[in-house]
């Protein structure tokens, strides 16, 4: 996340915060839910000493599981808003966000905790299980005996929230075509649609989850870094321009590199 951070700061004169969570096994769900709730309630609460403005707009994101941490805390502030939350509306964040960005998501425990409407849409848990890369069936199995969450929980994922989806924030989804959780985002995306919601997709065809990092040198994870970096400018309002982004990442990268 890195040069990621670097460059939308350097071409949008953003603020931005990388946050962590604590992992399972040590602590397992929902620490790592509610280590992201906490963190965004302070940043909002301070954004002043932060320097930012979030008039000018307030994204929250992540990349798979904190893809699922964001849309998780993104639904619960609009719950919490609305007095929906399970604290009737206390703990609210301080300013409203503005958009929602969230690169190869996992959203759903297991396939049975997808809406019933919706079961006949998700096959990639099936379709991709022996995709090439780090989700083996047995790295899945891990994860959840690990994480040990509550598939039908609004802390676990937001489809879960009493009145989910209405007031969501415009949101950028990124999804590998060879991902087990590739139907989890296009899924999502479905529904927030059908609830009026702006949406923004990238599909990656023929490559796995976290194609990005695992692959860089690959021509869809390039497109994936340069469509990270656009799609969060269209989140803020920001429109430069494909070129002037390869430009600033570019010009990141060799920062880096001289350093």
């Amino acid at each position: 996340m890195g040069t990621t951070a670097r460059t939308l700061t350097d071409l949008y004169a953003a603020t931005v915060v990388c946050i962590s969570y604590r992992l399972a096994p040590e602590f397992p769900w929902p620490y790592a839910h509610h280590d992201g709730w906490d963190s965004l309630v302070w940043i909002a609460a301070n954004t002043a000493s932060l320097g930012a403005d979030p008039s000018a707009g307030f994204v929250v994101g992540g990349a798979s599981a904190g893809g699922n941490i964001a849309a998780v805390i993104a639904q619960k502030s609009i719950s919490n808003a609305k007095g929906e939350g399970e604290e009737e509306g206390k703990d609210r964040v301080a300013a409203p966000l503005t958009g929602l960005w969230m690169d190869v998501p996992m959203l759903f425990a297991r396939p049975e905790n997808v809406p019933e409407e919706y079961r006949k849409y998700h096959l990639s848990a099936e379709q991709n299980a022996d995709a090439p890369g780090l989700l083996t069936p047995h790295a899945i199995q891990f994860i959840r005996d690990s994480v040990r969450a509550d598939g039908y929980s609004p802390d676990f994922s937001p489809v879960n929230a009493r009145e989910p989806h209405v007031g969501m924030p415009k949101t950028f989804l990124q999804v590998a075509g060879m991902d087990i959780y590739r139907d989890d985002g296009l899924i999502y995306r479905r529904m927030l649609e059908e609830t009026g919601v702006q949406t923004r997709l990238r599909v990656y065809a023929g490559v796995p989850h976290g194609h990005a990092n695992l692959c860089p040198g690959l021509q869809a994870s390039k497109q994936a870094k340069v469509d990270t970096i656009e799609g969060i400018g269209w989140l803020l309002g920001r429109d430069v321009g494909r070129e002037r982004v390869v430009q600033a990442m570019e010009g990141v990268a060799g920062l880096k590199r001289n350093v």
